[in-house]
């Protein structure tokens, strides 16, 4: 069963709100931002910003489908502000073990991958991305892990020197640069092995 998140949704569109871009699109206001969701989601921007009040509980109970595709949109949401790519293969992962078992509560991102059969464990187990795609620094024990040790809300925290709203979490400078070093020096490792294993592979159909 899917459940609405109000300070959830409210901090993903403070977050890009802040960072003034959606998917690769400026977004100058929230009215803006009101209007993107609204339009991906088919309702109006004012029940966009009814959803973000404090407190509300959300899209009406009695239109489930209307909360699982908000639920779906706000994790693709995340997914694109993230831009870490371990969650992804977790996700795939959790999302293999429910239909292995047969369970049928899906959250709605397990929904969006369950309309694409590429991601089904018939098509190709989570356990051979490691080998086929040159994953391994993603993976332990045939397992998809954390590379990037770093929690959800420290991910969607805003880069703001000058950022003074008391609703809104910021990165302090020592903070953010950690933060950029673990990514910048993980990511290189990970772009060396693959590109290493792209060329012995290209070799070889030489």
């Amino acid at each position: 069963m899917v459940v609405f998140d109000n300070w959830k949704f409210r901090e993903i569109l403070k977050s890009i709100v802040e960072k003034k871009e959606l998917n690769g699109d400026r977004i100058s206001s929230k009215q803006q931002l009101y209007v993107r969701i609204g339009e991906a989601l088919h309702v109006s921007p004012d029940t966009v910003k009814y959803w973000q009040r404090d407190k509300s509980s959300g899209p009406d109970p009695r239109t489930p489908e209307l909360l699982k595709e908000l639920d779906a949109y706000a994790l693709l949401i995340q997914c694109f502000m993230r831009d870490y790519f371990d969650w992804f293969l977790i996700s795939i992962a959790k999302y293999q073990q429910k239909v292995e078992r047969g369970d049928i509560h899906l959250s709605g991102f397990e929904m969006q991958l369950q309309m694409n059969p590429e991601y089904n464990p018939a098509f190709l187990p989570i356990k051979e991305w490691e080998e086929q795609f040159f994953l391994k620094p993603y993976f332990k024990n045939g397992e998809p892990v954390l590379l990037f040790k770093t929690p959800l809300e420290e991910r969607l925290k805003v880069t703001d020197p000058n950022g003074t709203d008391p609703e809104i979490s910021y990165y302090e400078a020592d903070e953010y640069l950690e933060l950029l070093e673990d990514f910048l020096d993980k990511s290189e490792e990970v772009i060396k092995y693959r590109t290493n294993k792209i060329i012995e592979a290209l070799k070889k159909k030489l």
